[in-house]
């Protein structure tokens, strides 16, 4: 999926998020809490830090509506102590203290309720109803529960205008409760299309329409949405979310990423003790052991995979090694040859008589000497490829600082066996410029990048792509090396390489 690296950006920026809530929160505080605010005024503001801190900290919520409280009974104003019942009940209904809610609930009159009051506590009565029916003992309290959430929803659809975002909500839930996913999908896209996507409001509606995909059976809909949803979450600072843990349950179930997984779950459990909710830590918790067991096997599958990786690079390693060893005994043969070639033609000038025969002897053994050297480097070229390709695919498995010694060990290997075929080529090379341009080499260096770009040309690798594959460079960059040196050259530029790739030929036959 390719939004999840978009969700792992979100989750990384968290700390910033969680600053500027603080930040808000804690200007709300300052001013609620200044003497010389009046306490109509400074209930308000308690009251909005209450609504921001609704869904981020149990605890920070409860504060505020401890202050509101006291307020509101110093004003001795019993309609604001009912607002803030209400709310409280609300608060200890999402934190899963049913209980506490419920008796809470008993304590509010219901007959000295204005048109917004019977509002909120028709959406407190469908909310608390619709999530303690889940915990219902019996098939027939369940029922019972269920029917009051039908009621209380359908008095505040009744009572709000179709514009609201509660009335949408509502409405779209009760399509889904009767069994009517497409409506229901269809009320969620239009309410989407509306919200801000760094919302609260957001992320409840994508919350809804994931589920909807769920039970529409668009499992990949369904997870796309909780993923928008747990953004959207994490950008609003909302601890109080069940988007980030969803989507991780599709991750594993699914076996799409297990490690993704188990990090969103941890995640999920962390928010859920930060927001110090009763309910939804037990809720992950339970899960947790069952997605730690399968990462926990992911991670040593993939131990396992590096093991054989680094056997297998260890293997072409000494394939290599005997491959060197093997051009080193073909160049001593080939000097022997040479030394019997130089004698053979000792022998012509000795013996004219035998002219004829000699040079087709020689010509033989000339064409001998090409094959081998072109098979030679032929083998160099081959397994310089293999061994690059094993680092790219080791790089995928071990830590950074790992690949990149292995890829100064390839190198400095590659030098020894380079100048071990062609001991003359750095002096052979530089005779090739212009003295101000010559390279110098730095201590312990066999070779810097430039020659080994025409390293490679002398071994028959001439295209730019496949250079810049095995050096680890851009095209761009090995075409400005090539030309740089090309602009730097004595002979016919446009025939430089050329005439690098005969470097050594006479070197090479004498020291091979």
């Amino acid at each position: 999926m390719r939004e999840l690296a978009n969700l792992d950006a979100t989750l990384e920026m968290a700390p910033e998020f969680h600053a500027a809530k603080e930040q808000l929160v804690g200007t709300l505080r300052e001013r609620a809490s200044d003497p010389a605010t009046p306490p109509v005024t400074a209930y308000e503001l308690w009251g909005q830090l209450y609504r921001e801190a609704f869904a981020y900290s149990f605890s920070m919520a409860s504060e505020a509506l401890e202050k509101q409280d006291s307020i509101a009974t110093g004003l001795a104003d019993g309609h604001r102590k009912t607002d803030v019942l209400m709310r409280r009940a609300m608060l200890l209904c999402v934190s899963g203290m049913y209980l506490e809610s419920s008796n809470l609930s008993r304590q509010i009159d219901t007959a000295s309720f204005d048109a917004a009051q019977m509002l909120e506590w028709c959406d407190y009565q469908q909310r608390f109803n619709a999530d303690f029916a889940e915990y219902s003992p019996t098939a027939e309290d369940h029922a019972r529960m269920i029917g009051k959430v039908a009621y209380y929803r359908s008095r505040i659809i009744a009572m709000t205008d179709d514009t609201l975002q509660l009335h949408q909500e509502l409405v779209a839930r009760e399509y889904l409760r009767l069994g009517q996913a497409e409506k229901a999908d269809s009320v969620f896209t239009r309410s989407l299309d509306v919200l801000n996507p760094s919302s609260h409001d957001y992320a409840i509606a994508a919350y809804y329409k994931a589920v909807t995909c769920r039970d529409l059976g668009r499992r990949d809909d369904s997870a796309l949405w909780f993923l928008r949803s747990a953004m959207a979450d994490a950008r609003a600072s909302v601890k109080d979310n069940a988007s980030l843990f969803s989507l991780a349950q599709i991750l594993f179930q699914d076996n799409i990423d297990i490690a993704r997984a188990f990090r969103y779950t941890q995640i999920s459990l962390q928010d859920a003790l930060d927001f110090n909710s009763k309910l939804r830590p037990w809720q992950i918790a339970l899960s947790i052991p069952e997605i730690e067991n399968a990462f926990l096997a992911s991670q040593k599958r993939h131990v396992s995979s590096i093991r054989s990786l680094l056997i297998a690079l260890s293997i072409l390693a000494a394939g290599l090694l005997v491959i060197i060893a093997m051009m080193v005994r073909l160049n001593r043969r080939l000097r022997e040859q040479h030394t019997q070639i130089t004698a053979m033609n000792s022998r012509i000038r000795e013996y004219s008589d035998s002219l004829a025969e000699s040079n087709a002897k020689l010509q033989t053994a000339i064409a001998r000497l090409s094959e081998a050297n072109t098979a030679k480097e032929e083998y160099i070229a081959l397994f310089l490829s293999m061994c690059s390709d094993y680092i790219d695919k080791l790089r995928k498995f071990v830590p950074l600082s790992e690949t990149d010694a292995e890829i100064r060990a390839f190198y400095k290997a590659f030098d020894n066996a380079f100048l071990q075929l062609y001991p003359n080529f750095v002096s052979e090379f530089n005779s090739l410029l212009r003295p101000e341009a010559r390279i110098e080499l730095k201590k312990d260096e066999l070779l810097n990048t430039e020659l080994r770009i025409f390293a490679l040309i002398r071994l028959g690798i001439t295209q730019s792509s496949h250079i810049a594959s095995l050096l680890r460079y851009s095209v761009n960059t090995i075409y400005n090396y090539r030309a740089q040196i090309k602009n730097a050259a004595l002979p016919d530029r446009e025939n430089f390489e050329e005439i690098v790739k005969n470097l050594g030929s006479a070197s090479s036959s004498q020291s091979t």
